[in-house]
């Protein structure tokens, strides 16, 4: 299990950030933490891909809007603040983050997301895959002039909350 050492701000591909070597890009393994209070930037795309792989993030973890976290096998869990270009969440995904998600795209071809989250999407929502459900507690908005996308994808309420008080356009 990889958890932040040191200070509030700091590096994913940094060791002092882990206080041991930095976890791989490509994560399959390790148990990745970012407790509360601490902000970690992706300083390149990363994935979660392994059964026993997992991300919890409690503090913040953000990225340049060219960056993608992809989340494979693997689960994503936590109640801070994702803000990343974008969020891929491939097939077998498990997101149970109850935080904020702030992404240009988002990309759901999960056979079956629940989302707790609040998710703010700037551009582009792109269901391919899977049903996209906003859960008790969850919300979906989008920005003014962005996409939704289904082509294979859907999206479900169940308890959550769907403001689209944007311009948009749906395809």
């Amino acid at each position: 299990m990889l958890s932040i050492q040191l200070s509030h701000r700091e590096i994913w591909s940094a060791a002092t950030t882990w206080g041991v070597a930095a976890p791989a890009f490509n994560n399959t393994l390790d148990q990745i933490i970012i407790p509360a209070g601490i902000t970690v930037t992706m300083d390149n795309n990363a994935s979660i891909n392994g059964a026993p792989a997992s991300l919890t993030v409690n503090g913040t973890l953000t990225s340049n809007a060219a960056s993608t976290l992809t989340i494979g096998q693997g689960s994503v869990t936590g109640n801070g603040a994702i803000n990343v270009g974008t969020l891929a969440l491939n097939a077998a995904s498990m997101l149970a983050f109850t935080g904020t998600v702030t992404a240009e795209y988002v990309n759901s071809a999960s056979t079956g997301i629940q989302g707790a989250a609040t998710f703010v999407v700037s551009k582009a929502l792109n269901l391919t895959g899977g049903t996209f459900t906003l859960a008790n507690g969850g919300s979906l908005s989008v920005a003014n002039g962005s996409t939704i996308t289904f082509s294979g994808g859907m999206m479900a309420l169940n308890g959550g909350t769907l403001s689209l008080i944007n311009q948009y356009s749906v395809r």
